[in-house]
């Protein structure tokens, strides 16, 4: 069978989306190999993968936006982040597809040099994205702000006049470089930043329809899948066998943004209420928090493990954690820090299966308000899992790498 070169971004929130899509490749006979994280080799070479880690200028990027003043500023922070990533991006898939002859490429959207990398080899190749996508959409509002959907004529006026000015913001923080490294690569220029999801022959998001906006008509090289949920082996994950409460999940992010106060909000909030808050602290010191006698603090927990046992969710608005609820048809509370998740959270509000808390407003009664709030909304959350369901997932995805290889 063929075989397929993958290169993912530095995060965990950015491989395991597309764990399942991987091992259905392997399982359908093709040999896959891995360029990723260097915390992520030894376990993707035991599923039977061929991985190596990025070059350490990769392997040790962190966003830095967790302190920024604004969203824009925070876009900023992280559009020349991955600009400035863009040369070892690029490098890094040249020297993957020169040791390993692959008959495809799968690259992540965060990697701009891979984009270039991957075009530039002139093989069959898919990009991937296990979060929203910045499309220029006529009935969406700008990308990146977590506004709500316009209505009537003063709305429309509103996204297209902030439209103009985020694919102007994009463009300045990026374009130039982006295009510099697209012509040294024997590539053309692009008119915008964002007109790089148009040049993959497939785009492969792991999201779906109702949580992810319906639209009228979707770009032809897109293909919504539904979440990706894989959770690594956790054969000696903490045992929570004495907790008998219904349990209300935290999550604070695995990439550190400074998110404690939601952590510690919800252990306030919860108590008294005859749930059991559990708090992932990610990239925080667990001992950062005062849980009490009704909260436990864990550095991780697996999610397939504990979200059965789950009544709600409380996330940062990470999209894994929110659609791994979702798909277990959990209603969910997003107090959106920063990145994507706003817009993860206002897809939460509009779709119906949750509530949003924004950090200005946190506080443990305003979140226990939320939480309550939320509890009503489960119907809706079980009609996201069952449309996250007929996406197709793993299948689908495999599905769409193994018709551009057919296609070459």
């Amino acid at each position: 069978m063929s075989t397929i070169a993958v290169m993912t971004s530095p995060a965990k929130g950015h491989l395991y989306p597309l764990m399942e899509t991987l091992l259905e490749l392997r399982d359908r006979g093709h040999n896959v190999v891995v360029r990723t994280l260097g915390s992520e080799v030894t376990m993707l070479n035991n599923l039977g993968f061929k991985a190596s880690a990025l070059s350490e200028d990769l392997n040790s990027a962190e966003l830095e936006d967790w302190d920024a003043s604004n969203p824009l500023a925070a876009l900023n922070a992280v559009l020349q982040q991955l600009v400035s990533r863009m040369p070892h991006d690029c490098a890094e898939l040249k020297e993957l597809i020169a040791q390993e002859n692959p008959d495809m490429v799968m690259v992540d959207f965060t990697t701009f040099g891979g984009q270039i990398a991957a075009e530039a080899s002139g093989l069959p190749w898919a990009l991937w994205s296990p979060t929203f996508l910045p499309l220029e959409m006529p009935d969406d509002p700008p990308f990146g702000l977590g506004l709500r959907r316009a209505t009537g004529l003063r709305g429309k006026a509103r996204d297209k006049v902030l439209r103009r000015g985020m694919s102007h913001l994009w463009d300045r923080f990026s374009l130039k470089q982006v295009n510099e490294m697209r012509v040294k690569n024997g590539l053309g220029k692009l008119r915008h930043t964002t007109d790089l999801l148009k040049r993959p022959p497939a785009v492969i998001n792991f999201t779906a329809e109702p949580f992810e906006y319906a639209r009228k008509q979707w770009p032809e090289n897109l293909h919504l899948v539904g979440p990706g949920n894989w959770s690594p082996p956790n054969h000696d994950g903490p045992d929570l066998s004495h907790i008998t409460d219904p349990i209300a999940l935290v999550t604070c992010s695995t990439e550190f943004q400074d998110d404690a106060e939601l952590g510690q909000a919800a252990i306030d909030a919860l108590k008294g209420t005859g749930m059991h808050t559990v708090v992932t602290a990610g990239a925080l010191d667990p001992l950062t928090f005062r849980p009490g006698e009704q909260a436990t603090v864990l550095d991780f927990v697996s999610h397939d493990a504990i979200l059965p046992r789950c009544a709600i969710v409380i996330s940062h608005g990470g999209m894994g954690i929110t659609q791994k609820a979702l798909s277990h048809g959990l209603p969910i509370v997003v107090v959106p820090f920063g990145r994507d998740q706003k817009e993860v959270a206002e897809r939460v509000r509009a779709c119906g299966a949750g509530e949003v808390l924004s950090t200005k407003y946190l506080t443990p009664e305003r979140l226990h308000a939320k939480v309550t709030a939320a509890m009503a909304r489960s119907g809706r959350a079980t009609k996201i899992a069952k449309a996250f369901e007929k996406a197709g997932g793993a299948q689908h995805a495999a599905n769409v790498v193994e018709d551009q290889l057919n296609r070459a």
